[in-house]
């Protein structure tokens, strides 16, 4: 698959998953079936992050909340705190989008 053919295989996905999320009852079942779609457009899953279990390992508490890393272009290093990046995440869920801190090399 070209990067042009690939780029736009993953638009696709991202948007039909969006369309869907608001139907979707559980983090659990969303990453499900967003692992299932990227699968299908022949995408390598090849990180999955739990926030919740991280924030667990540290005896803190963060609600239902997963990241999908699916066939970087290259070495991806990926790397966190949970203790520091739970507290972040805290305060702006939305942080989760930036965390684990990542190198691409």
């Amino acid at each position: 698959m070209s990067g042009t053919s690939q780029a736009a295989a993953v638009v696709s996905c991202m948007a039909a998953l969006m369309l869907q999320a608001h139907h979707i009852a559980t983090v659990a079942d969303a990453v499900a079936n967003i692992t299932e779609q990227l699968k299908s457009q022949g995408f390598e899953i090849t990180l999955m992050v739990d926030y919740a279990a991280a924030a667990a390992s540290v005896g803190l508490m963060f609600p239902p909340t997963q990241l999908v890393f699916a066939r970087p272009p290259r070495i991806l290093i990926v790397f966190g705190n949970p203790n520091a990046g739970t507290r972040l995440m805290q305060v702006d869920r939305r942080i989760a989008i930036d965390l684990p801190q990542k190198f691409l090399v």
